[in-house]
């Protein structure tokens, strides 16, 4: 798989040209819209999209965001909260997928709660309600507070150091507050020290800090905003609170949640993992077709995605070659060597008028088939293959005898043989009508 990173200086526009590629995915969505505005012609190929959160700020409004959910193969959105968004704007439900975020849990072990701070994690944003995190400080006296934020190193824009928040010396006054600015590196060690995480944000995506400080085996208290409803049970592991809570009820949660000292929070967030983060989204961008199942090349289909080089634009069932070649990557099941049988539904194409037209079937660096193609009517093509231990994908290439020759794929099917079947290599025509 190659991949290339464009940075874009700002993320409400797109500050580089869009290079030509068969498939795009946007860290942001102003900058999605602006690429869309200027190479809508770049949007026939895949295209998806990460939704992190509205900002009206960013110029895209409603309509906007209903135009970008028809114009992407996928939208990826961190919270449900996100996705009930969408939907309220049109986004077809099949199109979003929630990948909810994670840690690492060898980063933030598990440490015992009973003498810990109470901890408010991020960069400063007046949606983070500063006001009411100082109050909610001043109001318990007896209690140890937390303010991790990060490092100036690590903070491209220099307003989101606390500092630079216009009551920060009322802040750093208070006696019962440590405030810290830390590289990310650090947190651990800090999350170490804390017994409850509190997020009062009135916007967020996740926030993330929300299962690291799980990880660390620390209560959380979250507004209902992000993925806070997604991945807090109420009482178990922590509360989801209003976006407008008072301080009554904020501080008696807190106090309740200090005094259990012996409930296990870490293994709530334990299935939170960058790696099914990950995958969740590769399932979505790169298609693996199990073993039997029937792989269909029209344009809405999913076997679009295999396509690599020389092929037409999709019909409603199948799609033809451009020629001289055509190629397809198809990913294999297991990463061991194994035999398979191949079989592809095909038909030919000859300007002569013949009956049929001859075709080199390649899979690349295993096998190679010359066979001979009705041009009216389907036929089955079955090709058996041994494949080597370290394959992971085979690369199947459709060649005619000459650039006249395009080959229609209607869809295939990958079996495994079983040992008695291990002719391989080979290659059988079969008749559509006598399969």
């Amino acid at each position: 798989m190659n991949c290339g990173y464009m940075f874009s200086e700002s993320n409400g526009r797109l500050t580089h040209t869009l290079p030509h590629s068969r498939a795009y995915f946007f860290s942001h969505y102003a900058i999605a819209y602006n690429a869309l505005a200027a190479h809508q012609h770049f949007f026939k190929y895949d295209s998806y999209l990460w939704f992190t959160h509205p900002n009206p700020d960013k110029g895209v409004d409603d309509e906007d965001f209903e135009l970008m959910c028809k114009a992407f193969t996928h939208v990826f959105t961190p919270c449900s909260i996100n996705r009930r968004l969408l939907e309220a704007l049109n986004c077809p439900s099949e199109k979003i997928t929630v990948p909810l975020g994670g840690a690492d849990p060898a980063l933030f072990p598990a440490h015992d709660r009973g003498k810990g701070k109470v901890a408010f994690v991020g960069a400063y944003y007046n949606r983070k309600q500063p006001d009411k995190m100082l109050e909610l400080i001043r109001s318990m006296p007896d209690v140890e507070f937390l303010l991790l934020g990060p490092h100036e190193e690590e903070v491209s824009n220099a307003n989101l150091l606390w500092r630079h928040w216009q009551r920060y010396d009322e802040l750093a006054a208070l006696e019962n507050l440590q405030v810290v600015e830390a590289k990310y590196e650090q947190f651990p060690e800090y999350f170490g020290q804390t017994d409850l995480l509190v997020s009062l944000s009135e916007l967020e995506g996740g926030p993330i800090p929300l299962i690291e400080a799980m990880m660390c085996n620390a209560w959380v208290i979250a507004t209902r905003t992000g993925f806070a409803e997604d991945v807090i049970l109420e009482g178990q592991n922590g509360y989801v609170v209003d976006i407008d809570v008072d301080l009554e009820t904020l501080s008696s949660k807190i106090r309740e949640l200090l005094a259990r000292t012996d409930d296990d929070v870490r293994s709530f967030a334990l299935n939170y993992s960058w790696q099914s983060f990950a995958k969740t989204i590769l399932d979505v961008m790169y298609y693996h077709p199990e073993l039997g199942e029937t792989v269909r090349f029209g344009k809405e289909d999913r076997g679009q995605q295999l396509l690599r080089r020389g092929w037409r634009k999709g019909g409603q069932a199948g799609i033809w070659s451009t020629g001289p070649k055509s190629t397809l990557r198809l990913p294999l099941p297991e990463h061991v060597r194994k035999h398979y049988r191949l079989s592809l539904e095909l038909r030919g194409k000859s300007e002569s008028k013949a009956k049929t037209q001859s075709y080199l079937i390649s899979i690349a660096g295993v096998a190679d088939f010359r066979v001979e193609i009705a041009t009216q009517g389907e036929q089955i093509v079955e090709m058996t293959f041994e494949s080597k231990e370290d394959l992971e994908t085979i690369t199947v290439e459709f060649k005619g005898e000459n650039e006249r020759a395009p080959i229609k794929l209607f869809n295939l099917v990958l079996d495994q043989l079983s040992e008695a079947e291990n002719d391989v290599p080979r290659a059988t025509v079969i008749e559509k009508a006598a399969v």
